[in-house]
């Protein structure tokens, strides 16, 4: 039994040692780390992401853990001139898990951006550089987002100092301060937390997560005093004989090759009011919603329950409707 365990203890020595040697390799070599870019930029191509390109190099230690940071980072799409700016990309290498494998593990890979621009154009298609976010038929915009989604780092956690979003045909900019971003790439799709404080014109707290698939998605979003009236104007909805509305709830998208083939909201409206011309006083109304809409070809089914419902300060029975919104490519009956 004694020898058994001087066996042991000793050979726990060795590794130890061993592992010593190794760590006081890898920093003699991440002080030198520019001697080893063009091995660098051929595994990031390969198991961070293609088309990242970055300036300088550095290297540092979080704990027992080294840290690559790429300085002046970007990320340019096949056939694209834009590049996405990264302030900078750091990767955290898990070194145990690297020293047991053989091979880098990726503990986690963080960034900045100063600014991001989405842009509403004056035929009311998104933008964002020179891609088109909302996929239409007979275009290559599915193609593109697939090209952005394969293009972003597998595990990123990532902040924006500031989002701006331009509105070409009402000619009303909007910026939104200090986003919160991660995304992570497993089970063949991207799953995506977006979190912000919007600014006062538009309203509160905004929350989305998305899982987002070549073939099928889910987007879900809640939120927290939203404007209507700022927002509607940005997705072409009429509001000109309400007032000043603000919303509270949560809503699904499902989407299909990143079409949008239904919707599942629950919206509260506690601040709302409606004119009918200028010549009448605008009357408060309260409200609770549930709406379902789908789609069939070119075809919508829209069901809604209206309930908590009162107007002028008098509570309404519950209402509900369904409605069929026929595609323009159907005939006229």
């Amino acid at each position: 039994m004694g020898s058994l365990f001087r066996y042991i203890a000793k050979t726990l020595i060795w590794l130890i040692i061993f592992a010593g040697i190794i760590v006081a390799g890898l920093r003699i070599s991440l002080a030198n780390v520019d001697l080893f870019r063009a091995d660098i930029e051929t595994w990031i191509a390969g198991e961070i992401g293609p088309g990242i390109s970055f300036g300088e190099m550095r290297c540092y230690w979080i704990g027992a853990n080294p840290v690559l940071e790429l300085e002046t980072a970007a990320i340019t799409l096949p056939d694209r001139s834009k590049a996405l700016a990264i302030d900078a990309i750091s990767i955290q290498f898990n070194l145990w898990g690297s020293l047991v494998l053989g091979v880098p593990v990726v503990a986690e890979i963080s960034g900045n951006i100063e600014t991001v621009t989405i842009r509403k154009d004056l035929e009311k298609r998104w933008w964002f550089n020179d891609i088109q976010l909302v996929a239409e038929k007979s275009s290559g915009a599915a193609s593109d987002i697939d090209n952005l989604l394969a293009s972003i780092p597998h595990y990123l956690q990532l902040g924006v100092t500031r989002l701006i979003i331009e509105d070409q045909i009402s000619q009303q900019n909007y910026q939104i301060d200090s986003i919160s971003a991660d995304i992570q790439h497993h089970d063949d799709a991207t799953h995506l937390r977006f979190l912000a404080n919007l600014p006062e014109n538009l309203g509160g707290l905004l929350e989305v997560k998305s899982i987002l698939g070549r073939e099928n998605g889910l987007v879900y979003f809640q939120s927290e005093q939203l404007k209507l009236e700022p927002l509607a104007g940005l997705i072409g909805l009429p509001t000109a004989k309400l007032g000043e509305v603000e919303l509270s709830g949560e809503a699904w998208l499902r989407l299909s090759q990143y079409h949008i083939l239904g919707m599942d909201a629950n919206i509260s409206v506690d601040k709302a009011s409606y004119r009918h011309s200028s010549e009448y006083n605008a009357i408060p109304v309260r409200l609770s919603l549930q709406m379902n809409a789908s789609r069939h070809d070119k075809d919508w089914t829209l069901s809604t329950r209206f309930d908590g419902l009162s107007v002028d300060q008098r509570a309404l029975p519950e209402i509900n409707s369904q409605i069929r919104l026929i595609g323009a490519s159907q005939p006229k009956r």
